[in-house]
């Protein structure tokens, strides 16, 4: 059992000999070896020092205290991690807290949590449940002194949680904390009392003190060090890690059967073993959804087709995915099995056995003249990505190099993309090459050399020092990195070497001969001419080389001891063992939360359908719901760089109740990606955004797998009920404006300050045809006709360059004829665009058909007039009270004009009539004061986060008095 301990301190008074203390702890535990980093937060960040073989110290980083300070360690460090069976998180403060477990701790213990994956540690409990950035707990494993296995370090990334002070705090003594900070007003309490009150039932802050002006910087550290300890266990135990007491686990180690209990379970029963009472009751509640939801059947073969011969059949799914893309529906034919294969790789379906064996054949309607095989799977793949076919035109002998290129540095190190080609293939002696080295070239390797410019210039391949030169690279670089060391087959390097002779205690192996002609100190050191030079070259690897990871591959795999290295081999053995072999005991995992909603959609997507998702977690955080926004495995066609979900942000859902803020397309998309992952067993709300009049039958075929559907307006609400049997509710979504960081004025958007400006909006991504903007663009010139007249357009636009149209360039040409237009196309942040829509006098919209109309009503919440069609979403909030309303006529939607188009019809806003809604918005200032005014009153009316919280609130509440009965 070997530790990698990362001990974090701030100089070494305040807990002076606090790591000899720890070395105390260790050496009363047989069988343990550890490599110790101290990060000591008080030297500078370059400082390191070794005190000893197997202890550093470095410098750290003190802004988040112990927290920043490990991420220091890893950071350097890193590749510690790969040697170590537990990683053990202390801080010189650990024998600050109740510390009568200590004793109890043993290497059976040790040897428990590094086989069954837990996080051993102190569980520590408030009386009752707290909240914090939408998550509900009311216990923890103390930081102080956690034992966690090496994968869920690497899979934090960090141990600093996701938020910043200034989303928590106020910087005011009186009042702490923000007003809106993620944080239950119980919690709050119990953060001031433990810091600097009179302590909680689980204790006092060793240090507390008064709150006062003087002390609140000191406040706001140590809460923030209690916010990031709560936190760390919050996201270990969402990545779906078991947190276990080391008093609950020495009480049933003799006996342990069964799973181990969550962790208010363990609290209670550990503190009947101490003290004959469990001292606190449970808050938190763990049931699954009582369903069978499961998206399986759409992953089974179409029926009422003939199916075609193949290992890979033509999926439902297939169809639903088809319908909504003309050009997915123009590139594959279904009754090719390299197309069905392409989809099956597109959306990572699983691969079975007989379709990896399909996918690994040559392909032979590919000229194979490239080091290694174009193989079907290769093809597939290639058929079913833009960027591949774009880039290699496999007609061409470069194209086809270039795939195989590509595949080298990509298709490596992706596991979905290695097995297109078959190990055999990259393994096999290259018999193109001279081998002449101490190993072969194989054709991998080669591959590899012809794909990295870096070594084609460092090694000729013509020449035998360059073909020993990369075998040498591959030795001292390759074998290191898994996707390069599956170039070489290990029988090669492992083989004896019969070119040296072999007398010494161990035979020298092809890959202890090769390590040795790569390394110029190892040559200079011993003499493989030599028998003492071979004694002494077997003898430095037994005691140096094995404690290398990487060099410890190269040595004889059986028949001589390995006193050096067995830790690293029982790693190994203990990580490749199933769980079932290692222990009885087993940590409970697979239960959803309770009373809980996961907001399912992009976060941090900077476009309507991403600040859909973020209106309804500031809805529910009014609130006592708990929420968080799972990652979502699909490509977005818009910048993500909105963060402020950050800390709501979770690996997976942990509630049963899903908000799907998805597109229904999009919805099936997640399926294809996820199957039952996210949406399985859970009660499933489907937020669809929807446009157009009537629902499409791809919408009607998804509905199965969700439970009832939420519809943002009266108009989505009666096109998707004529398309589905699940109930359809009307939830307006929250409209709300963000805190105001700096006050816009014109100059910063390049706007004249005299006139009056009027701003019109859309996404590429949304179609330029649905938005409209031309018609705004040409109602605008015919409205004010002479230069002279003091009025402005701006013309606000994103995600323009993948979707280039006629219209968009008839757009661009009329902008460019009147300097009075402002033309910008680039994609702000949410404050800035939400500032541009507060220095501008009216909003336009002269849609065909908007499913809600999100820019509509936060320019009418800013107390903006608008001009917009009398038609779809918005009319919900859009009346002759309320705004410059434009009819129109209903006309066919063309195919090429929007998804889903066949058999629908849109309005096209008469021109003439919002020339005269311009002209009226200009010249009557009391009809506009007045209309913005109203607008203003119906939006703070109908659509505030109070307002849509209530509304999310009676319906969660009554599923859960209805369905959620046990």
């Amino acid at each position: 059992m070997k530790l990698l301990t990362l001990f974090v301190r701030y100089g070494n008074v305040d807990y002076h000999g606090s790591f000899e203390r720890l070395q105390d702890f260790y050496r009363g535990l047989p069988q343990l070896t550890y490599d110790a980093i101290i990060v000591d937060n008080a030297l500078p960040p370059e400082f390191v020092s070794d005190v000893a073989s197997n202890v550093k110290v470095i410098g750290g980083n003190n802004v988040r205290r112990e927290f920043s300070g490990w991420d220091v360690a890893i950071d350097r460090f890193s590749s510690k991690l790969d040697e170590c069976d537990l990683v053990h998180v202390v801080t010189s403060a650990f024998q600050n807290q109740y510390n009568g477990f200590y004793p109890l701790i043993d290497v059976q213990m040790l040897e428990f949590a590094a086989s069954n994956d837990v996080v051993l540690g102190h569980v520590d409990s408030y009386p009752d449940s707290v909240r914090a950035f939408g998550r509900s707990f009311q216990t923890w494993a103390c930081s102080k002194f956690l034992f966690v296995v090496p994968s869920r370090i690497r899979g934090l990334g960090s141990f600093v949680a996701p938020f910043d002070i200034d989303d928590v705090f106020s910087g005011v003594s009186s009042r702490p904390f923000l007003a809106d900070a993620p944080l239950s007003e119980n919690y709050r309490r119990h953060l001031l009392e433990w810091v600097t009150g009179e302590g909680l039932p689980h204790g006092k802050w060793h240090s507390s003190f008064a709150l006062n002006d003087a002390s609140l910087s000191r406040f706001i550290s140590k809460a923030t060090s209690i916010l990031d300890e709560h936190i760390l266990s919050l996201r270990l135990r969402e990545a779906d890690a078991s947190i276990v007491d080391f008093t609950w686990l020495h009480a049933h180690q003799k006996t342990a059967r069964g799973t181990v209990p969550d962790e208010i379970c363990q609290v209670r029963e550990r503190n009947v073993f101490l003290f004959n009472d469990p001292i606190i009751e449970s808050n938190i509640e763990y049931t699954d959804y009582p369903t069978a939801t499961s998206v399986d059947w759409l992953f089974s073969p179409s029926s009422g087709l003939n199916e075609p011969e193949g290992v890979f059949p033509r999926l439902r799914i297939f169809e639903l995915i088809l319908q909504g893309n003309r050009t997915l529906q123009a590139q594959m034919d279904m009754s090719r099995e390299r197309d069905r294969a392409a989809m099956y790789l597109k959306f990572g379906l699983e691969i079975s056995g007989p379709q990896k064996h399909w996918l690994q054949q040559v392909d032979c309607s590919v000229r194979q003249d490239s080091i290694l095989p174009i193989t079907q799977g290769l093809h597939a793949l290639y058929h079913g990505r833009d960027d591949l076919r774009a880039a290699f035109d496999l007609q061409e002998g470069a194209g086809r190099r270039g795939l195989i290129e590509w595949w080298m540095t990509a298709g490596v190190v992706d596991p979905k993309l290695l097995m297109l080609v078959s190990s055999e293939s990259c393994q096999a002696v290259d018999t193109s090459l001279a081998q002449d080295a101490v190993l072969p070239i194989t054709t991998g390797l080669h591959a590899l050399y012809q794909s990295r410019s870096d070594l084609r210039a460092a090694f000729d391949l013509d020449q035998r020092r360059g073909r020993s030169g990369l075998i040498a690279w591959w030795i001292t670089n390759g074998i290191s990195a898994p996707e390069l060391a599956q170039l070489v087959p290990q029988d090669f390097y492992l083989a004896v070497d019969e070119r040296v002779p072999q007398d010494a205690i161990l035979p020298i192996t092809k890959g202890l001969h090769a390590l040795h002609q790569s390394r110029d100190d190892l040559r200079d050191a011993f003499d493989l001419q030599t028998a003492a030079g071979r004694s002494e070259f077997v003898n430095w690897w037994l005691t140096d080389g094995v404690s290398d990871p990487t060099l410890a591959k190269l040595g004889p795999s059986r028949g001589y001891p390995r006193a050096a290295s067995v830790d690293g081999g029982d790693r190994e053995r203990r990580r490749d063992e199933p769980t079932s072999s290692q222990s009885s005991l087993r940590a409970m995992s697979g239960s959803f939360r309770r009373l809980g909603v996961n907001i399912v959609g992009f976060g941090r997507g900077e476009l309507g359908i991403g600040e859909d998702v973020r209106a309804a977690s500031r809805a529910l955080r009014r609130l006592d719901i708990d929420h968080c926004v799972p990652f979502v495995p699909l490509v977005l066609g818009a910048r993500e760089n909105d963060c402020s979900l950050r800390s709501f942000e979770s690996t997976m859902p942990i509630y049963n109740v899903n908000l799907i803020f998805l597109p229904h397309y999009d919805t099936v998309r997640l399926v294809a990606e996820t199957r039952n992952s996210i949406l399985g067993g859970r009660y499933n709300i489907a937020c669809w955004q929807w446009e157009l009049p009537s629902a499409p039958k791809a919408m009607n075929s998804i509905t199965r797998v969700v439970d009832e559907i939420w519809s943002s307006s009266n108009y989505t609400a009666e096109s998707i009920s004529a398309a589905s049997d699940r109930p359809v509710r009307v939830m307006p979504m929250a409209v709300t404006l963000p805190k105001v960081i700096k006050s816009y004025r014109r100059c910063d958007f390049g706007l004249p300050d005299g006139d009056f400006v009027f701003l019109t909006i859309f996404d590429g991504n949304s179609s330029i045809y649905r938005k409209n903007p031309l018609a705004t663009a040409r109602a605008f010139l015919k409205a004010f006709p002479r230069p002279s007249t003091p009025v402005h357009l701006v013309v606000k636009m994103m995600n323009t360059a993948g979707s280039r149209s006629s219209e968009l360039d008839v757009l661009l040409e009329l902008c460019a004829s009147d300097r009075r237009i402002s033309v910008i196309d680039q994609t702000f942040e949410r404050s800035r665009l939400i500032g541009l829509q507060s220095v501008c006098d009216c909003f336009v919209s002269l849609h065909r058909a908007e499913g809600f109309g999100r820019n509509i009503a936060e320019a009418m919440l800013l107390g903006r007039p608008v001009i917009v069609t009398n038609f779809s979403g918005n009319v919900d909030f859009t009346t002759d009270e309320t705004a410059f309303l434009v009819g129109g006529n209903m006309v066919d939607v063309k195919p090429w004009e929007y998804a889903f188009s066949e058999g629908q019809r849109w309005c096209d806003p008469d021109i003439d009539e919002a020339c005269e809604q311009m002209r009226a918005c200009l010249e009557r200032e009391h009809l506009t004061n007045q209309i913005a005014a109203a607008g203003r009153m119906m939006i703070e009316s109908k659509y505030s986060l109070s307002t849509v919280a209530r509304n999310y609130a009676e319906r969660l509440n009554t599923l859960v008095r209805n369905s959620f009965r046990s």
